[in-house]
């Protein structure tokens, strides 16, 4: 295993690989347990507010992509402490937020209707160990399945274990893995798995990026 990694960390730096699991689960079957924290849905205001501690790991710059309206930032709370969040788009996800070390490694995904796409999640340092994100994530599964998201989809690096670990415990399978190349000829490989849920990725993959007017920006950071 560790002569894998060693293989697979040359491969990244050199062909610019990139390997990640994609994995898969239904809204319905992912548990929610509220445990002491308390929950709700995050406005764009919000990540303008939460951004200026750095500790929460968010970027101002994206709070316009909850006003363009195909992405939803669920989070949890401790009393009025942040404690973390899982961000997820609906119908597609660009590549430059699905990538790995580097930017060309990034694959863009595209997904039916009923599907959405978990493409950040946090949990405070101070907070890990308390099951954040299973509970987080619970709580975004009971939300989305309300509004008829039945599956949510996500990646991560293959040699990632604490992330995969948290995958499965919030319900989580595997269904395969996305080989990408970044040097040019870039290369990329899907499961064929994928195109059972109708997932399509790489060059298949129809993206939209969440671009507001420059007056929305302003407006929205005066």
């Amino acid at each position: 295993m560790a002569r894998r990694s060693l293989l697979y960390r040359l491969a990244k730096r050199v062909l610019l690989l990139d390997v990640t699991h994609l994995f898969f689960s239904s809204t319905a079957t992912i548990p929610f347990e509220a445990g002491k924290f308390q929950f709700r849905k995050l406005q764009s205001s919000d990540i303008i507010r939460f951004a200026k501690d750095p500790k929460t790991d968010l970027d101002a710059g994206m709070a316009h992509r909850l006003d363009f309206g195909i992405d939803d930032c669920f989070a949890a709370f401790d009393g009025p402490t942040l404690v973390g969040y899982c961000w997820v788009a609906r119908q597609n996800i660009e590549p430059n937020h699905n990538e790995g070390d580097h930017p060309a490694t990034g694959v863009g995904v595209s997904f039916p209707d009923d599907t959405c796409f978990l493409y950040k999640a946090f949990t405070n340092p101070d907070w890990r160990g308390q099951q954040v994100f299973p509970r987080v994530m619970g709580y975004a599964a009971q939300q989305l399945g309300r509004r008829g998201i039945l599956r949510v989809t996500s990646t991560t690096d293959w040699s990632n274990q604490p992330a995969i670990r948290a995958f499965e415990r919030s319900g989580f399978e595997s269904i395969g893995k996305i080989w990408r190349i970044g040097r040019v000829p870039s290369l990329t490989l899907c499961p064929a798995k994928a195109s059972e849920f109708g997932i399509q990725t790489g060059s298949r993959a129809k993206c939209t990026s969440r671009k507001m007017p420059a007056a929305t920006l302003d407006h929205a950071f005066a």
